[in-house]
């Protein structure tokens, strides 16, 4: 059979230029609309499969013209694009007017090359219903073999059939051109050539095999033929020789396709790693401008903290000599107001350390010096000092400690700053005349601590982002207070605990609104001698 392709993809072109091929048929190509109604006219084909979108003339005027023109008018005509299409009338040959567009079959890309093989055998009305659907071999020889040769190619399931003149099969070499042409030597005339130069363009798979006697030299066409048979020829011997010349054509054209599709696909893997490789250094550029944005900003935050602590240390020096100085006649009114004072500047004391001591916890810059320590005695310094923060909220604090509580393997610094922001956070979010309170344990070689007040509480959905740098939470609370500070204190208290080798997190407690817990390692007994 012999099909027109009309189609500007390559790539679908080849697929069915091969598949067509392999089945038998003839294939004939065109890029554009114009070309395709020329080769149509021209070529009188079987089959005319097109797309839609064609350069130049649609596909839809495609069908139509060929509709309109008698000498084309009966050509069955497939479409094969990626747009959605109403259904084809119910027949090839029916054209009922059931849609505007004159074709028979739609087919969606990509393409199912078996389903479209298959719906060609079934629908398509074949002229020589006698011929094989197997690839073409014509032999045009005189030798005495030639029948016997024919019929056992045709018992293979091979498109066979043989000549003893070249003048005879010239129409039928136009209509099907065979996969293989076996010929006798003095058959090579001009127009013979010209016919084969013919052949190889419309059939990929195309073989020239010349039947010659045997020669010292080589024949001057040896270069133009794929094969040369020297006679008498035997039956099985010809069947091996088209077996294998079409399995190798076959085999060749398969993978300068791969081939093809290979260097395509490589191409676009450049390209999209070129893509990459321009996006990674954006990237790179980009991460390093906030790298550096990142360093002028903590070395900006970190000198005018530094710059806030020494006036900070005088105004906390000053109304702690003023609470403290027997000669000083001060009103009670007054010494709330110094006490207030001086809960406020501890707070701020605290926050500029924090500032200062978490972006060195973050860059491992801050060394810490564990010891074995009682954390009970520091708990009591803590208090000590946060007295008038729970003084001006009037709250109070109580202890839960047991007596045999062991020491615990900690900075004592850095334990009484976590204890104090803790301390400092429940007092924040405690109703008035209430108590914070501090709970302490044994748990598998590590002590526990429990900082609870009777707040309104964190929502169980909050508690993990609640220690996430500037993370802040607001509560319904019938108080009016929020849980909206700067977000810094748990921060610093989460990398601390971490470096000192334990865990923090909030949980439930009966009876109390937030819990907040860590845990810190046991003291062994050789860390307490050491």
């Amino acid at each position: 059979m012999k099909i027109l392709l009309i189609d500007q993809d390559t790539n679908t072109l080849e697929m069915l230029q091969i598949s067509l091929t392999r089945a038998g048929h003839t294939v004939i190509i065109a890029a554009d609309g114009e070309a395709g109604i020329r080769l149509a006219e021209k070529e009188h084909p079987d089959l005319i499969a097109l797309d839609v979108l064609l350069p130049g003339v649609s596909g839809f005027e495609v069908c139509n013209r060929l509709h309109e023109n008698p000498a084309t008018r009966d050509i069955p005509r497939v479409v094969i694009t990626a747009l959605s299409l109403p259904n084809a009338a119910p027949h090839w040959h029916s054209l009922s007017g059931q849609h505007d567009f004159k074709y028979q079959a739609y087919f969606p890309k990509p393409l199912d090359t078996r389903q479209f093989l298959q719906y060609l055998a079934t629908h398509i009305d074949h002229s020589e219903t006698e011929r094989p659907a197997g690839p073409g071999v014509l032999i045009i020889s005189a030798d005495p073999a030639r029948e016997a040769i024919v019929s056992l190619l045709k018992a293979r399931k091979y498109n066979a059939y043989g000549y003893a003149q070249f003048i005879k099969p010239v129409e039928k070499i136009r209509n099907y051109p065979p996969s293989v042409l076996i010929i006798d030597e003095t058959m090579l005339t001009p127009a013979a050539w010209d016919a084969f130069a013919i052949l190889r363009e419309q059939n990929p798979i195309f073989n020239l095999v010349v039947i010659a006697p045997p020669a010292d030299t080589p024949p001057p066409y040896i270069s133009d033929v794929d094969f040369v048979l020297v006679p008498p020829l035997s039956a099985w011997q010809v069947l091996r020789l088209v077996e294998s010349l079409i399995d190798y054509r076959q085999a060749k054209e398969r993978a300068e396709f791969l081939s093809e599709q290979i260097i395509s696909l490589n191409d676009e893997l450049t390209e999209a790693r070129h893509v990459h490789l321009a996006q990674k250094e954006e990237l790179e550029f980009v991460n390093q401008r906030l790298h550096e944005l990142s360093d002028l900003k903590e070395t900006l935050t970190g000198m005018v903290v530094h710059d806030l602590k020494a006036p900070l240390s005088a105004m906390i020096g000053a109304l702690q000599f003023l609470t403290m100085d027997p000669g000083n006649t001060i009103t009670e009114m007054s010494q709330k107001i110094i006490e207030g004072g001086l809960a406020a500047a501890g707070q701020m004391e605290r926050l500029t350390l924090t500032l200062l001591d978490e972006h060195k916890l973050e860059n491992n810059q801050l060394v810490l010096e564990p010891e074995p320590v009682n954390a009970k005695e520091l708990l009591e310094n803590s208090l000590a000092t946060l007295q008038p923060l729970f003084k001006m909220h009037h709250v109070d604090a109580e202890i839960h400690f047991p007596a045999d509580l062991p020491p615990i393997m900690a900075d004592p610094i850095m334990f009484q700053r976590v204890i104090e922001n803790l301390l400092d956070n429940a007092v924040k979010y405690s109703p008035e005349n209430e108590t914070v309170s501090i709970f302490a344990r044994k748990v598998d070689g590590k002590v526990e601590f429990c900082v609870a007040d009777r707040g309104e509480g964190i929502p169980p959905q909050h508690r993990t982002i609640i220690f996430e740098r500037f993370a802040q939470l607001d509560t319904t609370a019938d108080l009016g207070k929020v849980r909206n500070g700067v977000g810094l204190g748990l921060t610093f208290c989460k990398l601390a605990v971490e470096t000192m080798g334990g865990n923090i997190w909030v949980d439930d407690r009966e009876n109390f609104g937030a819990a907040f817990y860590f845990t810190l390692p046991e003291a062994t007994l050789s860390d307490t001698e050491n």
